[in-house]
């Protein structure tokens, strides 16, 4: 029996859904075919081979797609203002969802969203990364199931960090750290805000990403978006430390963004974003563990949101 070839609608294919095109193109996966992309970002098909090697069409929108062509499932990694309407149009055309978190920006949102999966039959189901921060083990001898924690040191971390008032952390090794010690990030927000923050971003040459700010000399940035903690591993102790402050290295715009070269390269002021007793300054140990060093920062600036509507 010919085996049913399922029919996949990529929506967004430059932020996190270049993951799905990355996956499906590097695997060979029987019985999926991409069917269509929607992407607003010009010269979409310029970004992967397949595109043209499998001749997928690119629309605006899914209505546009829908007009045309029928889809199995929809993968939904769009900006999230988007996630309530596509996902509506989707289900009522028929699609099965797969939508990067959260699913919509309210909780009136998400019952309505509800409700449609009832009515129309198909699903939605959420990609939620916090599972990626636990390891499934099966016990051969009595085949039981057990979840252990991926990040062992976690608990030790959260002894660390202050309860009760709002500051954001980051991390210059793991990502998603933040989602299982429940604190934002700067490249996440436990709540929802207003698009225009990845504007921002994009300014200032972050991107729209999880990943965090790349190296010491956005350690400005991380004050002017509410850092206060910084995740460090012991590894990178004397590139990131205090402790830096003892060589004579200069940190500057040709060797800041490599932590291993920090300690062997010889002093140049001619480009310098600071200098290691800068660095100092800006950031004291709060406490360490066996696998992590976390740092206050001393210039963190609170930060807030406004809305205009509720």
């Amino acid at each position: 029996m010919e085996q049913a070839v399922v029919k996949i609608l990529l929506l967004g294919i430059c932020g996190y859904g270049s993951n799905y095109i990355k996956e499906i193109s590097e695997r060979d996966i029987p019985g999926i075919k991409i069917e269509g992309i929607c992407e607003v970002v010009p010269n979409a098909a310029d970004l992967y081979p397949i595109i043209k090697e499998q001749n997928i069409p690119i629309y605006q929108t899914p209505e546009d797609f829908y007009k045309e062509h029928t889809a199995d499932l929809a993968v939904v990694s769009t900006p999230i203002h988007l996630h309530y309407s596509q996902i509506v149009t989707c289900l009522t055309h028929g699609s099965n969802v797969l939508t990067e978190k959260p699913v919509c920006t309210s909780v009136e949102g998400a019952r309505k969203l509800e409700q449609l999966e009832k009515e129309t039959g198909k699903f939605i189901s959420v990609g939620y990364q916090l599972m990626l921060l636990t390891r499934y083990v099966t016990d051969t001898d009595t085949g039981e199931h057990t979840w252990h924690a991926g990040y062992e040191d976690l608990d030790n971390v959260t002894k660390l960090l202050p309860q009760g008032e709002w500051y954001r952390i980051d991390s210059n090794t793991i990502t998603n750290y933040n989602l299982a010690l429940g604190f934002s990030s700067e490249g996440f927000f436990s709540s929802t805000v207003s698009p225009g923050i990845f504007s921002f971003y994009m300014e200032a040459g972050h991107g729209r990403t999880v990943m965090p700010l790349d190296g010491q000399p956005n350690y400005a940035l991380r004050s002017l978006l509410g850092v206060k903690y910084l995740m460090v591993g012991v590894e990178d102790e004397k590139a990131w430390s205090a402790d830096a402050s003892e060589t004579k290295v200069t940190i500057n715009n040709s060797n800041a963004g490599n932590a291993l070269q920090l300690l062997k390269v010889s002093e140049d002021t001619t480009d310098t974003v600071y200098t290691p007793q800068e660095w100092a300054v800006n950031w004291e140990e709060r406490g360490r563990t066996e696998e992590t060093i976390v740092y206050e920062n001393q210039n963190f600036i609170p930060m807030g949101f406004a809305y205009d509507y509720c």
